[in-house]
């Protein structure tokens, strides 16, 4: 009788003990891992997505970039939330910025160790607890690891796990408990990110949200008892006030004090070029106008492509080192303010009009461009837009997600500006016009829109929505409401109740008489007719005339004073973080408001993209002034500064809005002053 195996109660043959075990190894190793990589991925560190725009700059060796990065994107998790979850990827981003500081020798570490481990507390953990997750979670990735290259499991060259890993390995977090003794400690203002997360940012602010019959159209002088001496009201117009206007109410004279001395005479517009002696006031040192302004589109002495100065390429090259430090890989799109990853449209107008100019001026090569503006087109082919109508007012530059009113990411939006929506619509026509491979990109992004509500009564209208209730009113003031107008109509539609001057009065300012828009909210500032010149060329007489009045009443105001002046909208570096400095607004010269009318007197600036934008135009000696008091203007990395406050000091803000404008600027200058769009606006 044969003998039976005493291991295998049938009698079966025993397989062999190693064997078995390379069978049963690879699907329970398999299963091993799912229940480690489930344990794992609940610690804030787990995904390496959040934190790969600091990294790649730290791969690079840019350990300040890779801090500021880090302390940006700490604040706007923090801005969107202050539950647990974000308090301890708060923490991480600031842990993460204080290995960078300190890898950079910079006393910076100690504030964001210091917020990194308040952080952690508040969302009632401690790096220690963190650190520990990670080391095991490091382990499980390279036991992964270790098992996907003997065939076991698959792995791909983006598994975010290996890009963690390499996260933990190049930081140190394994081994990091907080920066040591002896930084430096260094002046750090003008690397700090520009916006904090208690900022209420609006760039292009809606007046529309106020109900005009709330606010009456102010009269020239009727905030004050009597008119600044160098302004004369115009005569009242008799008949029924325009859209927008309310009667003003008859006051009964009030016995005012004297009035002032009258300033002394400004000399009116030269026919030919006069000495110093000539003008009043004058000195050796004051500079005069050398030559009568030329035609808009045309300037002294042309500057042929040929003449295209250093100065105005190392000047291009500066404007769009910005545009390189604040882009967005995810989406082609740029922030509007240094680390601040948020864009309204008008800023997106700005972006596309960068990558365009960009490529005309040779900054890039026509392979990067066209990247570049494929990217932007296509995050505008699917980005969500309000109500299935138009682009949102806000979207977050990194992801290209909708945003609120409090610029927190939203599926509803905080509806739409036709001011802004203006200024893209000009630079997608631009960028078909000179690039025609875009044209079906562009007519893809704009067939999306519907116009319906925007164009009603063929006026621009606007929507604001609260998270609660929805604003449609009319939208934009003289200059920007043509401005925007000529957008929209190059795509076909009605808005020639948008284009007239029917809510404008006149008002003498230094000897020069100018058109004022009469109705509430009228910021007056230099951006439209700037951009207009340079992009469209004309609108029609009555605005070509205007813009020559911004100007030359700006170049009397430093014949008169020896102070340059180049009024704008911009943002500035401190709160309010953002005003509009106007030629005139609402019965008051030389005016600093914010976007709700407080005056804000203290940001009286001369605006570096007013000041180039200008200087592009005009070929006189006070353009030359303007161009030599902001060419310095500028930060060795980041783009050029907005501008200089009254007392002197620098407006630090470097934002898309100041670098693009200086890169039409030097755009017009290398076409020999011709406009962008040299075929008109309208029919």
């Amino acid at each position: 009788m044969r003998p039976v195996n005493s291991s295998s109660p049938h009698g079966a043959p025993r397989r062999n003990r190693k064997s078995d075990r390379r069978y049963l190894r690879p699907w329970a190793l398999a299963l091993c891992l799912l229940l480690w990589a489930g344990h794992a991925s609940s610690g804030p560190l787990s995904d390496p997505a959040p934190y790969e725009d600091g990294f790649r700059h730290a791969k690079e060796g840019a350990w300040e970039r890779a801090a500021q990065t880090w302390v940006a994107d700490g604040e706007t998790i923090l801005k969107q939330s202050r539950g647990e979850g974000s308090l301890r990827k708060a923490a991480c981003f600031n842990l993460c910025a204080t290995i960078a500081f300190e890898r950079a020798d910079n006393a910076r570490a100690y504030v964001t160790w210091s917020a990194a481990v308040r952080y952690f507390l508040e969302g009632n953990t401690s790096w220690e607890a963190e650190q520990e997750a990670l080391r095991l979670e490091a382990h499980t990735i390279d036991t992964r690891l270790k098992a996907g290259l003997t065939g076991s499991l698959p792995l791909s060259g983006n598994d975010p796990q290996q890009r963690l890993l390499e996260m933990v390995e190049t930081l140190g977090l394994l081994t990091y408990n907080g920066p040591p003794g002896g930084l430096r400690v260094r002046e750090v203002v003008d690397e700090e990110p520009e916006i904090h997360v208690t900022r209420n940012y609006f760039p292009r602010p809606p007046s529309l949200a106020v109900q005009e019959a709330q606010a009456p159209a102010q009269r020239k002088g009727a905030r004050h008892s009597g008119l600044p001496a160098d302004v004369e009201a115009a005569p009242q117009n008799a008949g029924l006030p325009g859209k927008g206007m309310v009667p003003t109410p008859q006051v009964k004279p009030v016995q005012a004090s004297p009035p002032p001395p009258p300033p002394p005479p400004v000399m009116e517009e030269p026919l030919a070029a006069p000495t110093a002696g000539d003008i009043p006031g004058a000195t050796a040192k004051t500079a005069v106008p050398t030559a009568a302004p030329m035609p808009l589109t045309t300037r002294g002495n042309i500057r042929e492509t040929g003449t295209f100065t250093a100065e105005d390429v190392e000047i291009s090259r500066t404007a769009w080192r910005y545009f390189v430090e604040n882009y967005q890989t995810n989406t082609g799109l740029v922030n509007s303010v240094h680390n601040y990853p948020y864009a309204t449209l008008w800023d997106l107008g700005s972006n596309l009009a960068a990558y365009a100019c960009a490529m005309k001026l040779n900054l890039i090569s026509p392979t990067e461009g066209k990247k570049k503006i494929t990217r932007f087109l296509e995050t505008l082919q699917v980005m969500e837009l309000y109500n299935h109508e138009l682009p949102n007012r806000e979207y977050l530059t990194k992801t290209g997600e909708m945003t609120d009113l409090s610029s927190r990411p939203s599926s509803v939006g905080s509806g739409w500006s036709a001011l802004d929506i203006g200024r893209l619509l000009i630079w997608l026509k631009i960028t078909a016009a000179w690039y025609p491979d875009f044209a079906p990109l562009v007519d893809k992004v704009v067939d999306r829109w519907t116009f319906d509500r925007l164009v009603q009564y063929r006026e621009l209208n606007g929507v604001l929505f609260n998270g609660e209730k929805e604003w449609l009113r009319q939208e934009g003031r003289l200059g920007y409401e043509q401005y925007a107008a000529s957008g929209v109509a190059l795509f076909g539609q009605d808005v020639r109740q948008a284009l007239d001057y029917k809510e404008t009065d006149s008002v003498t300012i230094l000897q020069r008489e100018v058109l004022f828009d009469t109705r509430n909210n009228a910021f007056f500032t230099s951006d439209p007719f700037v951009m207009t010149a340079m992009e469209l060329g004309h609108i029609n007489g009555t605005f070509t005339d205007l813009t020559r009045d911004v100007y030359d009443i700006q170049r009397r105001r430093w014949l008169k004073s020896e102070e340059v002046t180049a009024v704008n909208e911009d943002a500035v570096s401190k709160d309010p973080w953002f005003v509009y400095t106007n030629l005139y607004y609402e019965g008051t010269p030389w005016a600093c408001v914010t976007h709700d009318g407080t005056p804000a007197d203290a940001f009286f600036s001369l605006s570096t993209k007013a000041a180039l934008g200008w200087s592009a135009l005009f070929d006189d000696a006070y353009a030359t002034a303007l161009r030599q008091a902001v060419i310095g203007l500028k930060h060795p990395r980041y783009g050029f500064y907005a501008g200089v406050y009254p007392d002197g000091t620098i407006n630090t803000s470097r934002n898309i809005n100041t670098n693009a404008v200086i890169l039409e600027a030097m755009l017009y200058l290398k076409r020999g002053a011709t406009p962008f769009l040299t075929e008109g606006v309208l029919p």
